[in-house]
């Protein structure tokens, strides 16, 4: 310690010091957790989820309720379709949360009542498939060409058990031919898709809306409800200098040429987001089309070709999906946590048990998804408090205070936000900290 401080201060040249600062802090960490339990992390059970015989699983149905979204989903033709999240075993009871919105207002998500089922391996391989499915056509990171992909047994390693979202019926069970439907429309080339979008009756139109997208920017995503009954040739409803008709816009901005004959479909963007297409006033649509969400778009039949997971509906059932599922795995995670301290750091687990579990999720997860919730104060609590007492045990402890004293800032900071040491201090202070 003295030659650290001698060389510290330009006293000893640096190749005389016997020790190097990396060796230091392994030697400082040595000491503070020698008298630390090691414990071994014992891995999950999932022969119910990877084996090859019949599964038994609990179906939560999952309910998304706003007036404008109901209204957006009776024009989709939904058919009552919704989706389930599908576990092993019974989890706790998450309370409904609203969800703001800015074109469906406020929406209050709800998990239903469970449901026990049993299905057999090649049931189940479905529910996989749809599930990486919802995932790809949610969160794919399409500029890169990446895509989720099912684990292996042997390739999990976490704290929370698998789970799965599948499509229920109306009647809120699992409804395995639309899914298998789904599945199979999923697996079409691209030219097939497109050759699809081609053979579509200008004058009959769709039977339900459907999920296209555009040659020239294939990662957006629109809902196509059908013929808008004009043509290429037709006016748009802008003045634009140069710009007289669709052809000409198409020319101009995307350097597309179409013939005027081309027919147009009504388009809407399946997320909002300015289109930079011309679009028309609700005031001029069908009396059915005109509470709809978002500004309705024409484009050329000719530039679409039908997405991966072309049903609307169930695409739609996705815009909230990243919120629900944080919710769930925070809630996972917080229970894995608190069995994990009950078992290995008793009193830090009595704490968290007695404690409202909603403040305990809070306070051990990050920020994501849900704005509401103020994480300041956590953050404060961390950083302000929580150290605090962690700096006084430092320079208290008879183990370390004869260290303290010569160490650097950094060492400092390195100690203290050490993993199993900050475990031992907050066994010591959470009691005093949370009055209980």
């Amino acid at each position: 310690m003295a030659c650290v401080r001698l060389q510290c201060y330009g006293l000893l040249n640096e190749r005389l010091l016997p020790l190097t600062r990396k060796d230091m802090q392994s030697h400082i960490l040595k000491v503070a957790t020698q008298k630390l339990e090691k414990n071994e992390t014992s891995p999950l059970n999932l022969d119910d989820f990877y084996n090859d015989g019949r599964r038994h699983l609990v179906v939560y149905p999952l309910k998304q309720e706003s007036s404008p979204l109901s209204n957006y989903y009776s024009k989709l033709n939904g058919k009552g379709h919704s989706l389930g999240l599908i576990t092993t075993a019974p989890i706790k009871q998450i309370k409904p949360f609203p969800l703001n919105h800015a074109e469906f207002g406020e929406v209050l998500i709800s998990v239903g009542e469970p449901t026990r089922i049993s299905c057999s391996s090649e049931e189940f391989v479905i529910l996989q498939q749809i599930f990486l499915l919802l995932l790809n056509e949610r969160w794919c990171r399409r500029s890169r060409n990446t895509f989720y992909e099912t684990r292996k047994k042997d390739q999990y390693n976490a704290v929370n058990r698998p789970y799965l979202v599948g499509v229920l019926s109306s009647s809120d069970d699992l409804d395995w031919d639309f899914m298998q439907t789904l599945l199979n429309e999923s697996k079409r080339p691209k030219e097939e898709r497109t050759r699809v979008t081609r053979e579509v009756s200008s004058s009959e139109g769709l039977p339900e809306p459907r999920i296209w997208r555009t040659w020239y920017n294939e990662f957006v995503q629109y809902v196509v409800f059908g013929p808008s009954g004009k043509s290429c040739g037709a006016p748009v409803p802008y003045e634009k200098e140069g710009v007289n008709t669709y052809c000409d816009y198409y020319k101009q901005a995307h350097s597309l040429e179409f013939p005027k004959d081309c027919p147009l479909f009504q388009a809407q963007r399946i997320w909002s987001l300015p289109s930079g297409l011309p679009t028309k006033s609700t005031k001029d649509l069908p009396s059915d089309l005109k509470e709809v969400c978002f500004d309705f778009v024409d484009i050329p039949q000719q530039a679409f070709f039908e997405d991966t997971l072309a049903n609307a509906h169930i695409a739609s059932l996705s815009i909230f999906l990243p919120q629900i599922l944080f919710l769930f795995e925070r809630q996972q995670k917080t229970l894995a946590f608190i069995e994990h301290c009950e078992s290995h750091i008793p009193t830090l687990g009595s704490c968290f048990r007695k404690m409202d579990f909603d403040r305990v999720a809070i306070a051990i997860t990050a920020k994501s998804c849900n704005p509401d919730e103020n994480y300041d104060k956590w953050e404060y609590i961390g950083d302000a408090v929580l150290k605090l007492l962690q700096t006084d045990s430092l320079l208290k402890s008879p183990r370390f205070k004869h260290f303290v004293r010569f160490l650097h800032e950094g060492d400092l900071s390195m100690l203290r936000s050490g993993k199993s040491l900050a475990s031992l201090l907050a066994v010591a202070y959470y009691g005093f900290f949370f009055d209980i």
